[in-house]
């Protein structure tokens, strides 16, 4: 890879290069990633964004076009659909592409808890079935303190629960009882089966907090909605 849109490909251990076209001539190449022997992507400056699903006898471009992607510097992808982009959007940042009908959407106020912090909801993973395991991650909790992961399958809520907001509508479903570590982190496996595919799910996790200045010993995280896929 290298200036004005050049790539070559080898197929012998490097003692045979052919050049690839891209459909590129006014840019720079800085990121190749091969998620397989036939998926590869690159991305380079302009926001130049290429798959190829054929080992580079053709390419498709795929920039993110709601992101506004000026610039491209590095990435992972480990799938056809399924990776994470670094660059310009137009300031630094983050793009993440995810598998047709999967992803996941932070929504609503978390409480302040007694630390001074607010837990939020993050994944590790992706929620398909093709790409288990998939969990939902919690930071910024109080450390060493028992609490649950709430999930409901009907939609999202704003009700007043306790000085915060519950986020989540009834009925709602406790996932077990887990204690945050010293850092205020814990996972809760999620297994998505076939069932789950094109479903959603809305998440939040509650905890103890006998020390929360409000006095009613309760915090809560912000709330996650989860989009699940094949």
């Amino acid at each position: 890879m290298g200036d004005s849109g050049t790539i070559r490909r080898t197929s012998d251990g490097g003692q045979n290069w052919s050049t690839q076209a891209v459909g590129l001539t006014n840019a720079s190449i800085s990121m190749v990633e091969a998620a397989s022997p036939l998926v590869v992507w690159i991305a380079g400056s302009g926001g130049f964004v290429a798959r190829t699903l054929d080992g580079g006898a053709s390419w498709s471009p795929l920039a993110p076009a709601d992101a506004g992607v000026t610039d491209c510097y590095g990435g992972s992808f480990d799938a056809v659909d399924r990776g994470l982009l670094a660059g310009y959007f137009p300031v630094a940042g983050i793009w993440r592409r995810d598998p047709p009908g999967c992803g996941w959407t932070n929504y609503c106020q978390g409480k302040l808890n007694s630390v001074g912090s607010i837990a939020s909801l993050s994944v590790i993973g992706v929620p398909s079935v093709g790409q288990s395991p998939f969990q939902v991650h919690v930071l910024e909790a109080v450390p060493l303190k028992l609490g649950m992961l709430l999930r409901s399958s009907t939609g999202p809520a704003t009700t007043p629960f306790y000085g915060g907001v519950l986020c989540l509508a009834a009925p709602i479903v406790r996932l077990g009882a887990q204690a945050a570590d010293p850092t205020g982190q814990l996972d809760y496996l999620i297994p998505v089966d076939a069932a789950m595919v094109g479903t959603t799910g809305w998440y939040q996790f509650w905890q103890r907090d006998s020390q929360n200045p409000d006095g009613t010993a309760v915090a809560l995280s912000d709330a996650l909605s989860v989009s699940f896929c094949q």
